[in-house]
């Protein structure tokens, strides 16, 4: 049994939409208190105000414990937290702490607080005020608070690596959890027998689950190590979001088995010390958790290595392709796991170098603006002569049926919004002129049941033998195309060829989704495929576009994509705070950047962090902003598309990035300030912008103050120099070149090209 020791929340006071964190510590009676895996959970019940009688009086929240109880030794403490995001809708009052413990199907077990045994403790009340009514009081009792209900044993810790391994009953379709201490290479039970086998390869060392016997009538799920990695005061960096750094000396006792994240990757920061915990195979999960054992604070890693995926009902489980594995690294360089990530992995096309990516959108539901593709025309138009002939790179959303994501799979019908096939083929041919690829933006992953054209054939099944749900979009609730009935079928294949021929596109073609949701199932008996397997098939997919002569791209960088996709439309870096106090690190850009070129609506700093291509915004007029992001940030960026970005730091309000040949980028968000140097000289400084053209014997140009001067980067002599903007009409400017400098007086917001006589 555990005893509750302790309840602290980390405010006293709070409003709606406010974020609370419940950290509980509890104590074993006895060595392995809870036999189980078990979950912690809070009932925030309200007090004795009055209640309108539609709102809610109770929320509950769960933690996950790391480790879990199982591993605890009698007089052994363990801290954990659950957050509290408040809702918005939360009725001003006094809510009650009421903690638990639970199994995995919301069954309370039993504990011991207050001198007696109970299924759920009161500890004490936090206060919620309402909206906006005494922010004084409210900002004067912003403090943690501790509720105190036994004293604790504090014995050592001694550390040990927990392993767990989740066992399925296929009599009675339920699954039990067995526990050991990670001290040997076999592992032996009445249930299933396995190996963990260790091989070492210089700095590697690779943990491999092998030699899995499953006995009559079990299935054996997974092996679970969950803090593989842990260390005291530890510093976790992350893929979450994009790329975290957490401080476990500085945030609450939180842990996370990311199922949705399928960069398995996590590093434990030790000092100086770097040491990596990489799942390749994206059927594992990694760990990241924060926890205090005995008073002491630690950071962790692990990893869930799945052996099956669990189906229910008179199924077998569906078993994993690949023998599920850990690598371990332990370095002191930070870019040593960076290039071990991206060893081997190079640019699958330079198509996209120094280019822009951008969408254009005809029509979607929900949008008040619709565009014809002759006003697509209009905008690469626009765009080319603002640029200086910049290479673009447009995906048309909702060119079919009746706009953006409507109709699929059948791509065969022109939305009469953007106009006829014949416009279209118009456009595509002229924009050719403009340095300009017109293409589609298209989908392989969601069908839906309520269009005509749905194909229950080609649906994925999921671990209930339903058809796999994606989301409600715009043509209603998809359904998940399985990518190896789709390939097997001919249908695919079959699809692409009709959409070619029928299309005049060209070059590059857009598959939405294909990268973004790497991580997908067939549980169907016909092909029972976990993900490594079925990203194969989506591979295929690729491959197919690619035998038709297009470069392709996809929504968001992924490690399964890396190399194969040419472009992705955004980095992933999120806004949601995983941890408390955690730092964004551009972690996704560091691994992928001149591997993935990836684009990225402006406003957010991250986005520049990571080397993301800045671009116009899907609707709207560019004219309104477009210039001056274009040539203080994306020109000047665009310059480092071959080189890796190796390190980030920030500093208030300024982040710098540092790429592999010295180049820097630093970035004042508080000012909307950018520089960006090379070993060579500076690309933009002090609201100045100097970089070679798209043209030979061309230079592109850019004043925001109209106080022009910067070091030459060319010794050639000038021939002329003409303002540029959105209409094509090139002015004349006067501008001078003294010894290695270009200098001019000019009026704010001034683009031009600079073109330099030939010998």
């Amino acid at each position: 049994m555990l005893k509750l020791i302790c309840v602290e929340a980390s405010e006293k006071c709070m409003y709606p939409g406010d974020e609370i964190y419940i950290s509980c510590t509890f104590e074993a009676m006895e060595d392995y208190p809870i036999k189980g895996r078990c979950t912690m959970f809070c009932d925030l019940i309200f007090g004795y105000q009055t209640l309108p009688e539609f709102k809610p009086r109770s929320f509950r929240i769960t933690g996950e414990f790391y480790p879990q109880p199982m591993h605890l030794k009698k007089g052994e403490t363990l801290k954990c937290a659950m957050r509290w995001h408040v809702p918005e809708f939360a009725y001003g009052g006094t809510y009650g702490i009421n903690v638990g413990i639970c199994d995995d199907d919301a069954v309370p077990y039993t504990f011991y607080a207050g001198g007696k045994t109970v299924k759920r403790c009161y500890a004490g009340d936090i206060e919620v005020a309402f909206k906006n009514c005494a922010p004084k009081f409210v900002n004067s009792h912003r403090t943690p608070h501790r509720f105190e209900l036994e004293n604790a044993s504090n014995i050592i810790y001694k550390t040990s690596v927990d392993i767990e391994f989740y066992i399925r009953d296929l009599k009675l379709d339920t699954v039990f959890v067995c526990k050991e201490i990670y001290d040997r290479e076999k592992f032996t039970t009445d249930y299933v027998d396995f190996t963990l086998k260790k091989i070492v390869n210089g700095k590697l060392t690779s943990i491999i689950l092998d030699d899995v016997v499953e006995k009559d009538g079990y299935e054996l799920l997974c092996v679970k190590l969950p803090t593989l990695l842990k260390g005291k005061d530890a510093k976790i960096i992350s893929t979450l979001g994009g790329g975290r750094k957490i401080d476990s000396t500085n945030t609450a006792e939180l842990g996370m088995e990311y199922k949705f994240e399928y960069n398995n990757l996590g590093v434990l920061q030790l000092g100086e010390k770097y040491i990596m915990l990489e799942g390749p195979y994206i059927d594992d999960y990694v760990h990241y958790s924060v926890f205090e054992r005995n008073g002491e604070r630690y950071g962790a890693v692990g990893i869930t290595l799945n052996y099956r995926l669990r189906k229910y009902g008179d199924y077998r489980s569906v078993k994993v392709i690949n023998k599920p594995t850990a690598v371990v690294m332990e370095t002191e360089s930070f870019v040593e796991i960076l290039n071990y990530v991206r060893k081997g992995k190079k640019r699958p096309t330079e198509f996209y170098d120094r280019c822009i990516f951008y969408y254009f959108q005809i029509e979607c539901d929900g949008c008040k603006e619709t565009y014809s593709f002759l006003d697509a025309l209009e905008r690469v138009k626009k765009l080319y002569y603002m640029t200086g002939g910049v290479k673009q790179i447009m995906l048309l959303r909702g060119w079919q049926h009746t706009g953006h994501d409507t109709g699929y799979p059948d791509v065969f019908t022109i939305n009469k919004t953007g106009g006829t096939l014949e416009t279209l083929a118009y456009v595509i041919e002229e924009a050719k002129k403009y340095n300009a690829v017109i293409t589609f933006h298209d989908n392989y992953d969601d069908m839906y049941s309520e269009l005509p054209d749905f194909d229950g054939e080609c649906i994925a099944l999921d671990m209930y033998n339903e058809y796999y749900k994606g989301w409600i979009w715009v043509s209603g609730l998809s359904s998940i195309i399985s990518a190896p009935r789709y390939v097997k079928s001919g249908k695919m294949a079959e699809r692409m060829k009709k959409t070619f021929e029928m299309y005049p596109v060209h070059t590059s073609y857009h598959l939405d989704v294909l990268s973004c949701e790497a991580r997908r199932y067939d549980f169907g008996e016909d092909v029972r495929m976990a993900a490594q397997e079925i990203i194969e098939y989506k591979k295929m997919i690729a491959e197919e576009i690619k035998s038709h002569g297009f470069h392709l791209t996809s929504e968001a960088v992924s490690s399964p994509f890396a190399g194969i996709v040419g472009h992705v439309w955004n980095i992933r870096m999120r806004t949601e705070e995983f941890f408390p106090n955690e730092e964004k690190l551009p972690l996704m850009g560091m691994l992928y950047h001149s591997i993935i070129p990836a684009s990225g609506t402006f406003g957010d700093p991250m986005q520049i962090a990571c080397g993301a291509e800045l671009v116009p915004y899907i609707s709207g007029n560019p004219e309104e902003y477009y210039k001056e992001i274009f040539y203080l940030f994306t020109l000047p960026m665009g310059m480092l598309y071959d080189v890796h970005l190796n390190d980030y730091s920030k500093s208030g309000t300024v982040h710098t990035s540092v790429y592999s040949d010295g180049s820097t980028v630093i970035y004042n968000e508080e000012n909307n300030d950018i520089t960006v140097k090379s070993p060579d000289g500076y690309y933009t400084k002090d609201g100045n912008t100097l970089v070679e053209g798209f043209n030979a014997g061309e230079y592109l140009a850019y004043t925001k103050n109209g106080d022009f001067s910067f070091k030459a980067p060319f010794n050639q002599e000038i021939e002329a120099a003409l303002e540029l903007d959105f209409d094509g009409k090139e002015s004349s400017i006067d501008i001078c070149k003294n010894s290695d400098m270009v200098t001019a007086q000019l009026k704010p917001g001034t683009a031009f090209k600079i073109i330099l006589k030939q010998a």
